[in-house]
């Protein structure tokens, strides 16, 4: 099992943050590491996707998850996250993520193979 205490830098293999800027101020972020949940290194995960509440609704989180699917498809099979929130749930299924069963600290999964652009 893979270490989850180290400090995460988005710098291993297939990882990248995204950050959306607007007039110089940082107003979302978004990461895609490999799994640290899951011993697999073709499944990648969603981390910190963050919008400032002033800028949410307008398709700024939607953007930044799409670049971020975009990415992992070059090096991931499937894409995991977490979330309890209804808000980021609805966002998620949208996009095309399902509820995730039976996988480690998963709460919506991804299946990236044989998908082309989004």
């Amino acid at each position: 099992m893979m270490n989850t205490r180290r400090s995460n830098r988005f710098n291993r293999f297939g990882e990248s943050l995204f950050v959306a800027i607007i007039d110089e101020e940082v107003i979302g972020i978004g990461g895609l590491n490999i799994d640290p949940y899951l011993d697999l290194i073709d499944v990648g995960r969603v981390r910190h996707l963050y919008v400032l509440p002033r800028h949410r609704s307008s398709g700024v989180g939607k953007k930044l998850l799409g670049m971020i699917i975009e990415e992992a498809k070059k090096y991931f099979r499937t894409l995991t996250l977490y979330t309890e929130n209804p808000i980021a749930d609805k966002l998620y299924r949208n996009i095309g993520f399902s509820r995730a069963e039976g996988i480690q600290k998963a709460s919506h999964v991804l299946n990236l193979e044989g998908k082309e652009g989004m």
